[in-house]
């Protein structure tokens, strides 16, 4: 048995598969607050509107039509030259982010959780912890430092998320 997908069909069914999940999870969960807020929508408005207000994450990480114009961390064609080992780690990524925010919009994350986005911009695993985010911010400062030499824009960026990230903390 092949150790990588045979076509980059059976990729996007299952891409597929795990985009109409998180549509229904999350849509769902739109719905749930809006009855809980006494909003009086029925269930197949919330549905459709629910899908379309959140910004899914599969849409960052996925496109399935290889356009180069999109900022997504995988495409099709990456995802078709990895193993399957290296596919269900990219899913398991995925899923990571999916119910972070899942989480977020329920009010159930504090502040142990650490924001995924700040942890993907700095190229951090998963699960990683607050003295690791730390020292990665600090890396990145002494490597964008303008006084060093380095990039004034991506030194603002990293500032910027690290009082983000400090105020979530």
């Amino acid at each position: 048995m092949s150790k990588t997908y045979k076509n980059s069909d059976d990729i996007k069914r299952k891409l597929r598969e795990i985009k109409k999940f998180e549509i229904k999870l999350r849509s769902n969960n739109l719905y749930s607050n809006n009855l809980y807020m006494q909003k009086n929508i029925n269930k197949s408005s919330a549905s459709s509107r629910g899908s379309s207000r959140i910004e899914l994450v599969w849409n960052k990480f996925f496109d399935l039509k290889n356009s180069f114009n999109k900022d997504v961390k995988y495409t099709i064609d990456e995802l078709s030259l990895m193993t399957k080992e290296e596919f269900l780690d990219i899913i398991e990524e995925y899923f990571y982010h999916v119910y972070y925010w899942y989480y977020k919009e329920r009010g159930i994350a504090d502040n142990s959780l650490i924001d995924i986005d700040i942890l993907t911009e700095l190229g951090l695993p998963m699960d990683s912890n607050y003295d690791d985010v730390i020292k990665a911010f600090r890396d990145h400062v002494k490597a964008y430092h303008p006084d060093n030499g380095g990039d004034v824009s991506k030194f603002l960026k990293v500032m910027e998320s690290y009082n983000k990230f400090r105020a979530d903390m």
